[in-house]
């Protein structure tokens, strides 16, 4: 759970970066500087669930569902904005994931919502996530050593 929280807490200043159409809004970390590279790394680590140093689609898929059914505090099947911007990094996601805009994320938009995250990061393609990939935005990246 710990780790979990850490990373939505981390991923989130990805959320208000890309819409639910793939498509960034402002530029995924470099907007929001107050995200180290350290702190990018990590997030990559706790999506790579296997540890092979990629992250598939379907970790992908899995890690954001586990999250989904954490973050719907009431239970309902969908997430409020209320449910979404208490993380304090997590700010401007609800509106990403709320495609009807109608003051619900459902598991679908909210799906939607991070494999247009995970198509932004795949800049090859390939279907994996590399660490390089996952922290290229970052202005920090190009002076890393360990990525």
């Amino acid at each position: 759970m710990k780790r979990l929280i850490t990373t939505l807490l981390g991923v989130g200043l990805l959320a208000g970066a890309v819409d639910a159409e793939s498509k960034p809004a402002t530029g995924p970390a470099a907007a929001q500087p107050e995200i180290t590279l350290a702190d990018l790394q990590g997030m990559f680590r706790n999506l790579d669930q296997d540890n092979d140093g990629k992250v598939t689609r379907k970790e992908h898929a899995t890690f954001w569902q586990n999250a989904f059914k954490s973050q719907d505090k009431d239970h309902s099947g969908a997430l409020t904005r209320d449910e979404v911007d208490p993380l304090p990094r997590m700010r401007g996601a609800f509106d990403g994931m709320d495609a009807d805009k109608d003051g619900k994320a459902t598991p679908a938009e909210h799906d939607a919502f991070r494999r247009g995250h995970f198509k932004v990061f795949d800049k090859d393609n390939s279907g994996d996530l590399t660490m390089e990939e996952y922290t290229a935005n970052h202005p920090d990246a190009s002076s890393a050593g360990d990525r």
